[in-house]
């Protein structure tokens, strides 16, 4: 690399793009046949204006000249995926494959296999794995898929193994929070949930609702609620809209039910706060209106259930709070 490449990836590094900009257009006047300095175009036209069209004209003209070909294909192939051209981004992630069958390469083409379910995925994933038993991101595919077949055992095996390799990678940490949300284990999936957050990741709306959902598994009804806040005013032509809906009901009723078997005086804060997300709802009108009433705060009776908790419906939890609700008929035809 000589003194200019050097300067340029200095500023590059320092996040100064204007001035490695600068200093890359006089560079490629001298070496024009060098690939690397068209790649390093692609690089900075994403860094600063995120224009995925020009970053590619920039790489296929790399690919023209003397460049390691796997590795810029590569680069190809997630600026397409960028852009959701799926079925191209495989193609590149196959011509990185064929030019060096390393690692890497088939985690990049089974990731865009995956992200379309292709049946192919199975094929690369297995193929990643015969090549490092150990690659968490193969792991965590066959736990996922594991689970999805309702194969638990074999789910929590994979699932064990990966988290034994200990990745700090924020995907990584999401995908075994999610695997284990799909198991039953609040607890573990909140612990890999909350990590990815404190990683400074932007969970997103679907992320955001997950973790309600698993906090209102675990009783935690005040945390549940402080997520499930985030997400209550998603737009309806969002894909997790109905997913968010969904979670948002479903921590409704599990505020019901907590409120059947908690101290009314400890429930009392946490009815508050669910004024701020379902400000009209009757229910939790009439509970709120009833709490501030009775000075005295009578304590709820704890219900009898037949089942464990993870197993109740909706309709279920709606039905025992009616029978063992003594302060406020919530009957609506009654309200």
């Amino acid at each position: 690399m000589d003194y200019k490449t050097k300067k340029i990836w200095k500023h590059y590094e320092r996040g100064d793009f204007e001035s490695a900009y600068e200093i890359l257009c006089e560079t490629i006047k001298s070496d024009p046949e060098d690939g690397g300095l068209y790649a390093l175009f692609g690089w900075l036209e994403m860094r600063l204006n995120n224009d995925c069209e020009k970053a590619i004209g920039f790489i296929k003209e790399a690919l023209k000249h003397e460049c390691p070909k796997s590795y810029y294909h590569s680069v190809y192939g997630e600026y397409l995926l960028r852009m959701q051209r799926y079925e191209q981004a495989i193609v590149e992630y196959e011509r990185s494959v064929k030019y060096e069958p390393s690692t890497r390469y088939y985690v990049a083409l089974a990731e865009a296999l995956t992200s379309i379910e292709d049946k192919r995925a199975l094929d690369v994933w297995e193929e990643v794995l015969r090549r490092d038993p150990r690659n968490c991101k193969a792991l965590l595919y066959f736990a996922r898929m594991s689970a999805k077949d309702e194969d638990f055992r074999k789910a929590l095996d994979f699932l064990r193994r990966a988290e034994k390799r200990k990745s700090n990678d924020v995907n990584d940490l999401l995908e075994i929070g999610y695997i284990y949300q799909q198991l039953g284990n609040y607890n573990h999936a909140l612990k890999y949930l909350i990590r990815a957050k404190d990683n400074g990741v932007q969970m997103g709306e679907y992320f955001d609702a997950l973790i309600a959902i698993c906090y209102a598994e675990t009783g935690d009804i005040k945390n549940a609620l402080r997520f499930i806040s985030k997400v209550k005013d998603t737009e309806s032509n969002s894909k997790n809209y109905d997913f968010i809906q969904e979670s948002l009901e479903y921590c409704k009723k599990k505020l019901f039910y907590i409120a059947g078997i908690t101290d009314a005086e400890k429930i009392y804060g946490v009815f508050s706060s669910a004024l701020s997300i379902w400000p009209n709802d009757s229910k939790i009108l009439a509970y709120t209106a009833s709490f501030e009433m009775d000075k005295k705060i009578a304590k709820y009776q704890p219900m009898e259930l037949d089942v464990p908790v993870r197993l109740l419906t909706f309709e279920n939890i709606d039905n025992e709070i009616q029978k063992n609700t003594d302060t406020v008929d919530l009957d609506d035809d009654n309200e």
